[in-house]
């Protein structure tokens, strides 16, 4: 999925980015030798999706670390108090 994505973001044949962060806009796509300078609405749509769903996959790797987190040092201090009486 990163792999992918990455293609708006210059992993591409021309080493380009595709992405506008100026506009917001995504180009149409490349062609042999440039990048095609339209913006259109399903270019940007399909680059608005996929980084929603890179965004989601990070925010709940995320949340599932801060769970492992939360549930080893719930039972690091089990242990203790176990350890204290």
């Amino acid at each position: 999925m990163q792999l992918a994505f990455s293609w708006f973001l210059g992993n591409n044949h021309l080493q380009q980015i595709i992405y506008n962060p100026l506009t917001g806009g995504c180009h149409d796509g490349l062609e042999e030798s440039n990048v095609n300078l339209n913006q259109g609405a399903e270019s940007t749509i399909c680059y608005l999706m996929a980084r929603l769903s890179i965004e989601r996959v990070v925010n709940l790797e995320m949340k599932s670390q801060d769970v492992f987190s939360a549930r080893s040092r719930i039972l690091k201090n089990r242990h203790i108090k176990q350890r204290e009486l």
